[in-house]
């Protein structure tokens, strides 16, 4: 039956083997020890641009805060990648603020043609985006997907009473919700 626990193809770890040959397990083990090992950053390539560098020094921030080191030598190169899509679709979001007062819309032709290219390569760019930041857990769907973002419980009347500003009994006996 769809959507059951039995339904879809299972996880398969990196490390797990068991199911290759020799000759693919060994592939794969070889692959794994030239990934280097798991680090919280990795330095910024000096060739990018000045917005691809600073969204790259930004992510490996968010990155060190993280409960697990996981990256790799091999997650430079969709990190690069992720970073200047980031920078195209910056520069165009400043024009289009700057230049063109966030409009949509232009009685004239040629200022209406501006408009569209600018919004053409922001969607573009952000379509591209999406799958690379959840790839390098960017997002909380990816993080939730890894695990490194766990839901932490909390009891629905003590989120709402500190929303309202905590139950009343609580303010009069100086106790935080």
């Amino acid at each position: 039956m769809a959507g059951n626990s039995n339904s879809g193809r299972k996880a398969n770890p990196m490390a797990d083997t068991s199911h290759m040959s020799k000759k693919q397990a060994q592939i794969r083990l070889d692959t794994l020890s030239n990934a280097g090992p798991f680090v919280g950053s990795l330095p910024c390539p000096s060739d990018m641009s000045e917005t691809a560098k600073k969204e790259w020094r930004r992510i490996m921030r968010e990155y060190a805060k993280m409960p697990a080191q996981m990256l790799t030598k091999l997650d430079v190169a969709p990190l690069r990648q992720y970073c200047e899509l980031y920078a195209q679709f910056y520069e165009a979001e400043q024009k289009w603020i700057k230049d063109l007062h966030c409009a949509v819309a232009s009685t004239d032709e040629t200022t209406q043609k501006v408009i569209d290219a600018i919004r053409k390569t922001m969607i573009n760019t952000a379509t591209a985006m999406r799958p690379i930041a959840e790839q390098l857990l960017l997002t909380p769907t990816g993080r939730a997907k890894m695990g490194t973002n766990p839901a932490t419980p909390e009891d629905p009347a003590k989120t709402l009473a500190n929303l309202l500003g905590g139950f009343p009994s609580m303010k009069k006996e100086g106790i935080d919700a």
